[in-house]
């Protein structure tokens, strides 16, 4: 059933949508978590402050005449069919969308960029329909063909680390930061909002994700977010939180 929240009138790119209200039905709906974790994360729903100013920026009102979704209803409906069907391929998606609501499906450009930011919004990783022209759009995204699967596509482009380079139980020590990461080895830091970038080292930039709260949200949510999570995006997500929870949210 859709929260009462997710029908009002109003467009997802509209400045003023997120009432807290809102924001809270959206957390529901990108990341349901269980009645065990719900108590703890509620009181910590503050520290997604971040997110929902990323949120904003991915759904600037100037964008939104280039997207089929436009009400958090739509929205909803988008997120749903892709999360319950990460193995169908892209052509399957975009069909089972068009069953469930036709109007979004009527032009393939704008329901392709809409599909594009609900994955984005979702498990922060930069999966594109439509490639980029722009050299560093392109290098930060990973291309979804529409013969392909989402799953398909993850497990392509992130690979798991061997169980050697897999800890549950070590911590970076508190004492290393970005400052001293700069000092040491003369890394730049720069963050990022793509969980698929995080520590990947481009000349002598080092990017960290840096939505902490996010990652929480990942971990204890009752719905495997994705069923790719054991092709690399939870191992991801364990990993992001030990080397950034200490530092930025």
């Amino acid at each position: 059933m859709t929260t009462p929240a997710l029908t009002e009138k109003g467009s997802l790119f509209s400045p003023t949508f997120l009432s807290p209200a809102a924001k809270s039905a959206l957390l529901s709906v990108l990341w349901p978590v269980t009645i065990e974790s719900q108590h703890t994360l509620q009181q910590n729903e503050k520290d997604l402050e971040a997110y929902f100013t990323y949120f904003q920026q991915e759904c600037r009102p100037d964008i939104s005449h280039d997207h089929a979704i436009q009400g958090l209803e739509d929205f909803a409906t988008v997120l749903g069919i892709i999360r319950s069907n990460t193995s169908v391929n892209l052509s399957g998606v975009r069909t089972l969308i068009a069953n469930a609501k036709a109007a979004l499906a009527s032009d393939e450009r704008k329901l392709s960029l809409s599909m594009e930011l609900v994955v984005r919004l979702w498990i922060m990783i930069n999966v594109r329909i439509l490639m980029p022209s722009h050299r560093s759009d392109l290098e930060m995204s990973l291309p979804w063909p529409d013969s392909e699967s989402l799953v398909a596509v993850l497990r392509r482009h992130i690979s798991q680390p061997s169980l050697s380079f897999q800890s549950t139980t070590d911590d970076f020590s508190p004492y290393l930061n970005a400052v001293q990461m700069r000092d040491i080895a003369s890394f730049q830091v720069l963050w990022t909002n793509n969980l698929g970038d995080h520590l990947r080292m481009r000349g002598s930039s080092l990017y960290m994700f840096h939505h902490v709260s996010v990652l929480k949200r990942l971990r204890n949510s009752a719905i495997r977010y994705v069923s790719a999570t054991k092709a690399g995006t939870g191992i991801m997500a364990e990993e992001c939180s030990a080397t950034t929870s200490s530092r930025r949210r």
